[in-house]
């Protein structure tokens, strides 16, 4: 998914999950804008995954090579440098 897609799906489980916190920015049209914004680019994903496929496969393919890295990097102690 789009970055813009993760960001948006991250209001709702931030909110959820810290309902305390204080919300510098109010999105308009809770929940619904994200929601919106959500079921758009995924369409927009299917549609260009059905028109390009080969080129589809390979981008996933790409940005799937980060997780192991990911995980790795979780596994790590965190080592701060200030």
């Amino acid at each position: 998914m789009p970055a813009g897609s993760l960001s948006f799906g991250a209001v709702p489980v931030l909110r959820s999950r810290r309902p305390g916190l204080p919300r510098p920015f109010r999105v308009p049209l809770y929940p619904l804008l994200p929601v919106l914004y959500i079921l758009a680019s995924g369409m927009i994903m299917v549609a260009l995954s059905m028109e390009k496929p080969v080129e589809a496969f390979w981008a996933f393919f790409t940005l799937s090579g980060g997780l192991p890295l990911y995980w790795v990097m979780n596994k790590w102690p965190r080592v701060s440098i200030i």
